[in-house]
């Protein structure tokens, strides 16, 4: 029995002593051998095109809009209200809650497209400008000064139709799209 643990122990001391080495070429080294010079090679390749890179920053206002209803005249000579002449209803939200900015931060040309999906047929959706087509923010020109509003894109959302009375709490009337495409060169 101890002959056997006496070679397993060997034979892990030989393996745990060994050491493996990768080389172009092998070469013996020993007592009065000579040194052996390895040449190191390098050239040089020229950079290429860098890769398309897309960014682009979306950010939105609140999109909270009030509907309120036309009301009914009040005629002072007949002393009642005139409900065929009422005053038109009116959809408002607060300064710059319906407007979306877009920027482009891509190293190649892009386009927006913004739609209005509505979830209540009676409310439609509209956009000042509903198209915009990027530059390349790599165009050295635009960056740094007032050209890198070409970069930029606003738009605003209006509302029209009616909403019924009945919603007198904040509901979901529609859905802004927004899609970013390649323009390809």
């Amino acid at each position: 029995m101890k002959k056997l643990l006496i070679v397993c122990m060997s034979v892990v001391l030989m393996l745990s002593l060994s050491v493996t080495v990768w080389a172009a070429a092998s070469y013996s080294y020993g007592v009065g051998l000579d040194s052996k010079e390895i040449p190191v090679t390098a050239k040089y390749v020229a950079a290429s095109e860098a890769d398309v890179v897309y960014s682009v920053d979306i950010s939105w206002g609140s999109m909270e809009f009030t509907y309120t209803a036309g009301k009914a005249v009040w005629n002072p000579v007949n002393h009642t209200y005139d409900t065929s002449n009422t005053s038109t209803a009116v959809w408002a939200c607060e300064n710059d809650a319906n407007k979306i900015t877009v920027i482009n931060h891509s190293n190649a040309d892009v386009s927006c497209d913004l739609t209005y999906d509505k979830e209540i047929d009676s409310v439609t959706g509209v956009f000042d400008s509903n198209s915009y087509s990027f530059p390349s923010a790599s165009n050295q020109s635009y960056l740094g000064n007032q050209n890198a509003e070409a970069l930029k894109f606003n738009a605003y959302l209006t509302l029209s139709g009616t909403l019924d009375s009945t919603t007198t709490t904040a509901t979901q009337v529609g859905t802004i799209i927004v899609t970013i495409s390649s323009i390809s060169e």
